[in-house]
């Protein structure tokens, strides 16, 4: 690394460690935000000099450290953020309400946090089933699509009470004002008596300039500087509209990020299988997928889902039915799903298959005496194909002529980097489905939806 990144990089990691993970108050965590930005800060300035450019050994043992570090403080994170309702913070906001302090407070719940969650790795299968059963009981859920919305619907002020001072903080500026000079240029009186900050008052540093001008005191400035971040809560604007009703706004179901939590709970799955989980679990988490799978626009009918169900579209609003077609993102999800679902997934390098989160009979068709008719698809160019028979078994015709018979239900990691490098050394793959395995399938792929 250059000299001053390495510095960096040291500054950072003496910093995490000497911070143990886990709740921290607000003079704590103002203490490690100002350490971290000063390193930050120190590294610019190097930079800029022109200075500690020049290539230095670092220690991987010390990039591990960091990423250990990290790790905790990341894992204490995400775990402070459980809400009482299952769900997760995910969109959490820094304020500095003073000289030797950092607060955070917590937008509301939105559904790309829980997709993070559960994509974070830092739950047990069963966490991320508490997730998903929230989800179902939460605000987010539409019941008339059986799906769920992009953030939960927001009840708007009237217009007519927006920039209003009322109640105790209208006490408190009246009062203020009785005592003071220099307000009049700040707040104005309609004529039903109530309360409104000037045109002139566009930001927090023109209302500085205002009170410049006041003969208020330092608290009581602040008193004025309080209540106008009540009234117009600048902190809270995240650029997402929390006005309008159509395209991603209130009321709204984002298909894609539906899309990105099916692709998320599936990996659960997998995930879950890969460690060996007992099947009760694994049944369990592919009935979670199938249950978000179901609220999926092709799975409706055109009068219910307000369109060509197989079409992608971008949203469906609160009040019509789904709108703005196009390639949108979750025909990415969708493919990824489709494989997953086929059973066919990736671990330590290898191509594996591992049935369980599709019915057989829809890609196994049913032959009267010689069993099913294979399953066909391609991975990276080669065509492979699904079938059954006596014991697992994966067929590798290779281009040169040769076969190869693997037992089980793995690609050799040679082989599976044939297939993703696309070396065309790898002409077909033939994976087939022992009984035992096909009975375990109809097992995980035939238990009823909630």
């Amino acid at each position: 690394m250059t000299a001053s990144v390495a510095e960096w990089l040291d500054d950072i990691r003496r910093i995490l460690a000497e911070q143990p993970p886990g709740p921290v108050d607000d003079v704590g965590r103002r203490l490690v935000v100002d350490r971290l930005g000063r390193s930050g800060e120190a590294h610019r300035h190097r930079l800029r000099s022109g200075g500690a450019t020049s290539k230095v050994d670092v220690a991987i043992a010390d990039i591990r450290v960091l990423c250990t570090s990290a790790l905790g403080h990341l894992d204490s994170t995400i775990t402070a953020g459980r809400r009482a309702d299952g769900l997760y913070h995910s969109y959490n906001r820094v304020s500095f309400p003073s000289d030797d302090s950092a607060h955070v407070d917590h937008l509301d719940a939105m559904l790309e946090g829980q997709v993070a969650v559960i994509s974070s790795g830092a739950l047990t299968s069963d966490e991320t089933l508490d997730v998903i059963d929230a989800l179902y009981t939460s605000d987010m859920y539409r019941a008339d699509q059986d799906t769920f919305l992009l953030y939960p619907p927001v009840a708007l002020r009237s217009f007519l009470y927006r920039n209003a001072i009322v109640g105790d903080a209208a006490d408190r500026i009246r009062r203020l004002a009785d005592r003071h000079s220099g307000l009049d240029a700040i707040v104005a009186t309609d004529v039903q008596g109530g309360l409104h900050f000037r045109p002139a008052v566009v930001n927090a540093r023109a209302l500085d300039r205002l009170l410049d001008d006041s003969d208020l005191a330092a608290d009581e400035r602040a008193t004025v500087a309080g209540i106008y971040e009540d009234v117009f809560d600048h902190e809270s604007f995240t650029g997402r509209s929390g006005r309008m009703h159509g395209y991603e706004g209130i009321g709204s179901i984002y298909w894609h990020m539906v899309a990105k939590l099916l692709l998320a709970a599936q990996e659960a799955y997998w995930v879950a299988v890969d460690q060996g989980e007992p099947d009760t679990t694994l049944v369990r988490l592919a009935d979670a997928y199938r249950r978000i799978r179901a609220g999926l626009g092709y799975r409706k009918f055109p009068t219910e889902y307000g369109a060509v169900p197989t079409d992608c579209y971008s949203h469906t609003p609160a009040h019509a039915g789904a709108r703005q077609p196009g390639m949108t993102g979750q025909v990415k999800e969708e493919v990824l799903a489709r494989f997953g679902e086929l059973g066919l997934h990736v671990t330590d390098g290898r191509l594996r298959l591992g049935p369980g989160l599709i019915e057989p009979h829809e890609v196994l068709r049913s032959q009267a005496d010689d069993g099913s008719t294979p399953a066909e698809l391609t991975v990276c160019g080669v065509p492979m194909s699904i079938e059954t028979g006596a014991d697992d078994l994966v067929i590798v015709e290779c281009a040169d002529g040769s076969i190869e018979r693997i037992d089980g239900l793995d690609l050799t990691s040679r082989r599976s980097s044939d297939v993703f490098t696309r070396t065309g050394t790898v002409s077909q793959v033939r994976w087939i489905v022992g009984a035992g395995t096909m009975t375990r399938w109809r097992l995980l792929a035939t238990t009823p939806t909630t």
